[in-house]
């Protein structure tokens, strides 16, 4: 099959994964990558990837993001306009990806499925202003399918759609993001009987220090259970953005707060410690919970965002309200009491995100949206 990735987001190094397990399912790919003002654009030495970008350095208002994306249309339909030859098309987010394949099925009639990312839901104008919300709807009505990352994003995604839109709606499929292969070749099964001989709980959170992760909020958990009589550690990893949270967690005194670290630190980390916590707001999918399951770590996560509905509750981990302190005493209390039976599922169920696996369900994708326009025609 010949696939187009339309992806404003090919920046993040994630999406290699995706590309490196693409040429093992005999996927002959370019990749449409765009800015849609100049200043950010990456260039990449990768013969298959396509980098636009609209030369405008400012526009006056983000709210005018589709007059952008009909410059960067018109420059995509002029760079393929004698190569449009693609058997499927495959946009990366909802709006602005999405935008631009649905010009390319009007130009061209190649099908085209949709992954719908965090970034999809929290841009509140496309979901309240009419305008907006009538190009949302005939993205999703002209896609053959819509891929979500987990559980939760589908139903998050399907609460804000109309009725009449869900009568419309294509085939969904779950597919997770995939995580580097480092983890899945060095991943760890802890021994079972550990913690029968051991009373000290080490918890570990990564991710930059700023509002959104809501280091805060878990600190104060953590230290109410110290207060209670668990011999709890928390050690914090990441870069500290925000320095009057920084100061607020210092202030605690018994919190860890180390530096950024790169993967082979980190594994070592993760290996050190006995549960992953990670609650904060607007979680996208999280690929560090699946880091940390490779390692055998039970994990607690943000309910109804991200992660959450990857698998049920109390499988891996258990899903808290990102700002209840007592949530997460719950939580971690949870983990502690069913630690043998989560730490063994752990490391099993990470081979969910192995990008081969990912790549062979979307490959199924796109042949059924291939297919099924064929059949119409």
């Amino acid at each position: 099959m010949k696939i187009l990735h339309i992806c404003i987001y090919f920046r993040n190094p994630m999406f290699m994964g995706l590309m490196e397990a693409q040429e093992k399912q005999n996927i002959e790919k370019r990749v449409f990558y765009y800015e849609t003002r100049k200043i950010g654009l990456r260039k990449f030495n990768l013969s298959y990837v396509d980098s636009f970008s609209s030369n405008l350095r400012l526009l006056p208002s983000p709210y005018l993001r589709f007059l952008r994306l009909r410059i960067v249309a018109s420059g995509m339909l002029k760079l393929y306009e004698q190569s449009h030859n693609f058997d499927c098309i495959h946009a990366h987010t909802l709006v602005e990806d999405g935008y631009l394949a649905l010009q390319a099925k009007k130009a061209w009639g190649i099908p085209y499925i949709i992954t719908v990312r965090d970034s999809d839901f929290h841009f509140k104008p496309f979901w309240r202003w009419k305008i907006y919300r009538k190009t949302i709807d005939e993205i999703i009505e002209n896609a053959k399918s819509i891929v979500f990352l987990s559980g939760s994003a589908q139903n998050t995604f399907l609460k804000m759609l109309s009725e009449d839109i869900l009568k419309k709606l294509p085939p969904v499929h779950i597919v997770p993001n995939g995580i580097d292969n480092f983890w899945h070749e060095n991943r760890w099964i802890r021994k079972t009987d550990f913690r029968t001989v051991h009373d000290q709980w080490n918890v570990i959170t990564v991710g930059k220090i700023f509002k959104r992760k809501n280091q805060v909020v878990t600190s104060e958990a953590i230290r109410q259970l110290r207060s209670e009589g668990y011999n709890i550690e928390y050690e914090l990893v990441g870069r500290a953005e925000d320095k009057k949270m920084l100061r607020e967690i210092n202030d605690m005194g018994f919190v860890q707060i180390k530096g950024f670290m790169n993967k082979t630190e980190l594994l070592e980390e993760y290996r050190k410690n006995d549960i992953f916590l990670l609650a904060s707001t607007n979680e996208s999918f999280g690929l560090v919970y699946a880091e940390a399951m490779s390692q055998g770590l039970p994990v607690i996560y943000t309910r109804g965002q991200g992660f959450d509905k990857q698998f049920e509750d109390g499988v891996v981990g258990f899903p808290v309200a990102c700002d209840s302190v007592e949530d997460i005493k719950s939580a971690v209390l949870s983990v502690i009491n069913n630690y043998n039976s989560l730490t063994g599922k752990c490391s099993e169920l990470a081979a969910i995100f192995d990008w081969d696996r990912v790549a062979k369900k979307l490959t199924d994708v796109y042949l059924s949206a291939y297919q099924t326009e064929i059949k119409k025609e």
